[in-house]
């Protein structure tokens, strides 16, 4: 059941069947994804969860190791070392050429488990936010990343304390409370979002713990492109492994 009228106008409900809400998947109904899973993000909306080497809106690609492209769509799930730490480092090069979005974030499987580390974009800048358990603390860059170029993107926390560097340019922050501990489930980090809040841009380098992230240690991608054109050879930022 999707859009419903009654007399030339919009039909009003008194109660709600339970059964309704079962009318979510029915944009996986018509089975788009083939052998892979279909995931609802919302009515009449849905995307595949390809893994790799397959990429695309329909897992109908092949992913040579091109340079990852995001759409506000996309997302590429990794493995991720960390559960409950004290020390976390995460490391990417980026190009950006929207203003806004979610660049990476943790993934909990717990849903007990608050702590969170998420890096976004807002008005072109990187902002960190993160929270350990005492309330939220937002660390934001002063260098803007939208102009077509690539940048590196560094966070590290040490206990309470985080350090967000984007180029050369580095930015602190301290959480509140007593807890020094960042708590995580699942073993999983998120590049991007496959809900729509998803930042614009290629990603080719990322690693964790400052070890590099590769298609060996990717679990799943959602409405994954190519990116056209890579670091050049000599940019400062170019490392030896990516995605």
């Amino acid at each position: 059941m999707t859009d419903i009228k009654m007399n030339g106008s919009p039909a009003t409900y008194s109660a709600i069947s339970p059964h309704l809400g079962e009318c979510v998947l029915e944009a996986c109904s018509d089975n788009p994804c083939g052998q892979f899973p279909c995931v609802s993000v919302g009515p009449r909306h849905q995307v595949c969860e390809c893994s790799p080497p397959f990429a695309g809106v329909t897992c109908e690609e092949l992913w040579n190791r091109e340079t990852p492209r995001f759409t506000p769509e996309t997302s590429i799930r990794v493995e991720s070392p960390y559960n409950s730490t004290t020390q976390f480092a995460l490391g990417i090069v980026i190009r950006a050429t929207s203003p806004d979005g979610v660049i990476a974030r943790t993934v909990q499987s717990e849903p007990d488990m608050s702590d969170f580390v998420r890096l976004e974009l807002v008005r072109g800048k990187v902002q960190l936010v993160y929270d350990l358990g005492g309330g939220e603390v937002v660390v934001r860059s002063v260098k803007r990343i939208t102009d077509g170029k690539w940048h590196f993107v560094n966070v590290r926390l040490s206990g309470q304390y985080s350090t967000l560097m984007v180029d050369r340019w580095v930015t602190e922050g301290v959480s509140p409370g007593v807890s020094a501990t960042l708590n995580l489930s699942g073993g999983q980090m998120e590049l991007g979002s496959r809900m729509g809040d998803g930042f614009e841009g290629c990603i080719e380098t990322v690693q964790l713990q400052d070890r590099s992230v590769t298609r060996e240690n990717t679990i799943s991608t959602t409405n994954m492109g190519f990116c056209e054109g890579a670091v050049p050879e000599n940019s400062v930022f170019k490392f030896s492994y990516k995605l």
